[in-house]
């Protein structure tokens, strides 16, 4: 014989659902290069990998070519990350290497 449940139904809440972020934009290369340009609004992410043996730097530039920042500076191979804000508009970072490298950019701002 089948017993009727005495158990009340699971209580549900509703949540509101996370902005979506913008998909990382990978650039990968070797020697010095110019990765861009790519849209920045607000604070981004950005992650750099060095596989060469000398002294390697990324500058992040706005669209007029100024310098916004010195986003990573060394020498050696590096897997290294820093965040870094930006007024809305296009950006190119120059990456000046010796060897392979790849820099990943993640907008943490919809």
């Amino acid at each position: 014989a089948a017993t009727a449940a005495t158990d009340s139904p699971p209580s549900m809440t509703t949540a509101t659902a996370a902005p979506t972020l913008p998909a990382p934009i990978v650039f990968s290369g070797k020697g010095p290069q110019a990765a861009g340009p790519f849209a920045l609004d607000g604070l981004a992410l950005f992650k750099f990998e060095h596989d060469g043996a000398g002294i390697y730097s990324v500058q992040l530039l706005d669209a007029t070519g100024k310098m916004v920042a010195i986003l990573f500076s060394g020498v050696g191979k590096a897997v290294v990350s820093a965040a870094q804000g930006a007024e809305a508009g296009m950006y190119v970072a120059n990456v000046n290497a010796d060897g392979k490298w790849t820099l990943i950019v993640e907008r943490l701002a919809p």
